[in-house]
């Protein structure tokens, strides 16, 4: 398989090694098989409250979401799922909590780690738009995390995430 990833990260595995282990996540990246992309080069294009996504296939049925605020290069996928205007929005870790998009919770900070997110003013404008996102029919937002997702019922692999 192909990996993909945002630019930012290429610096951190670069400096830190592919096979780099941090206190929350390992990196095990096979650079031979991965490609950097980069919101700032030519073919990224403002999508719905998003400022830059590239039509990976460019025929409109997946496209790279440039989601800054998290880690250096998070990027975030919106795809197609039905031919009649379905989406799902894989937001990753844009949002830890659902409730960061209902306007129930803030970001967090935890007395160790601190702040989940590398820029949290920056995240939070992500998350914004991610509110935007929500409310749009026919658009399923799901988040890394997406605990009312799977509590419902509604499952992850090998389950399927029905069309809206």
């Amino acid at each position: 398989a192909e990996i993909l990833l945002g630019m930012g990260s290429r610096k951190i595995i670069e400096e830190r090694g592919p096979d780099f282990e941090g206190t929350l996540i390992t990196i095990d990246t096979p650079m031979e098989r991965t490609t950097f992309l980069d919101p700032s080069t030519e073919g990224w294009e403002p999508l719905g409250p998003f400022s830059r996504a590239l039509d990976y296939f460019k025929d409109g049925s997946l496209y790279i979401v440039d989601a800054p605020g998290h880690v250096p290069g998070h990027i975030n996928i919106m795809a197609r799922t039905s031919a009649d205007g379905g989406w799902a929005y894989l937001a990753g870790d844009s949002a830890h909590d659902w409730r960061l998009l209902t306007g129930e919770a803030g970001i967090g900070f935890h007395g160790v780690f601190g702040c989940i997110h590398e820029d949290p003013t920056v995240a939070q404008q992500h998350i914004e738009r991610l509110k935007v996102l929500k409310d749009i029919p026919r658009v399923r937002v799901l988040l890394g995390h997406d605990r009312p997702f799977v509590a419902e019922g509604k499952g992850y692999w090998p389950e399927k995430i029905r069309s809206l």
